[in-house]
């Protein structure tokens, strides 16, 4: 059997739809978004200072160089010509932060690639095939609004905020657990952001919990070595006793995209995070369009 088919017939043993955990890859390959380090770079060279700055700066710790590039961008923002668009329209009591500016154009930056959608080719055609695809519910860290527009009568909770106190039922919502471009001050970006998230992460571990043992799990944009995705997953599988930990076996699917795959493949293999080794089944394709038949 082919990849596409070993996966198909993986997907139909399970009695639930699958859900989608949705990274930064996702968005690069269908926005042409800048990395998270691109991005910031993108901004440093508004403030007059190379990005070099904040990054040794920061040590080269990335929510580091967000929070100095942030304080420096406030006062350019509020002063420059170039942003007095956004300030009508923002700053009238909209932000609460320092580092609130340099959210708002990275908002405005995040959804304006939008428009770089693509309409036609492989890549729309990928577009197309998810949107028609049977799943219960996507959770990403994208900032983006692109899933929003594939899956445009899902219901949205943005921020942890939303997925812990708001009910979510599981079925049909977008979980966008680092906050959304339409809400710039709910972004996840600066160090006293991520330090906030990661005080909560074993709550929202706790919430997620129910879907990782009930629905196989699809994660595409993000690498095995992703640390965004390894705190997650050691986090959840911190909710589970060393007995209940097989209960993610076969659960953890990592679709992969590789230019250079000459034909898809489909294996498993243990992810070994702070001494958890955590089972996961990794797919690896030149064109998720093959897969079209999986529905």
């Amino acid at each position: 059997m082919s990849a596409y088919e070993d996966l198909e017939a993986h997907l139909k043993g399970f009695a639930t739809a699958p859900f989608l955990f949705v990274g930064s890859g996702f968005s690069r390959r269908y926005l042409q978004l800048e990395t998270w380090s691109d991005l910031l770079a993108h901004f440093a060279e508004m403030t007059g200072k190379p990005y070099a700055y904040y990054v040794t700066s920061a040590d080269g710790d990335l929510p580091r160089v967000a929070s100095a590039l942030a304080d420096t961008f406030h006062d350019v923002w509020w002063q420059d010509a170039r942003f007095a668009d956004s300030r009508d329209r923002f700053g009238k009591g909209a932000l609460v932060t320092r580092e609130g500016p340099l959210k708002v154009e990275i908002a405005r930056h995040v959804d304006g690639a939008l428009t770089r959608l693509p309409t036609e080719g492989e890549l729309a055609q990928e577009i197309e095939l998810l949107g028609e695809a049977v799943i219960d519910g996507v959770i990403t860290t994208n900032y983006d609004r692109l899933l929003e527009q594939v899956f445009d009568d899902y219901k949205v909770y943005t921020g942890q905020d939303q997925v812990l106190f708001s009910d979510p039922q599981g079925i049909g919502e977008i979980y966008k657990i680092h906050g959304s471009a339409d809400d710039p001050e709910s972004l996840v970006l600066s160090a006293a952001d991520f330090t906030r998230y990661r005080d909560r992460n074993p709550y929202l571990a706790a919430k997620l919990l129910t879907i990782f043992v009930e629905h196989p799990v699809l994660f595409m944009g993000y690498s095995l070595t992703d640390a965004n995705i390894r705190e997650i997953l050691v986090s959840v599988a911190r909710c589970l006793t060393s007995e209940n930990l097989p209960r993610l076996q076969d659960r953890l699917i990592f679709i992969n995209w590789n230019p250079d795959a000459i034909e898809a493949t489909f294996a498993r293999s243990m992810m070994s995070i702070e001494g958890i080794a955590i089972p996961v089944i990794t797919v690896e394709t030149a064109s998720f369009a093959g897969s079209s038949d999986i529905r």
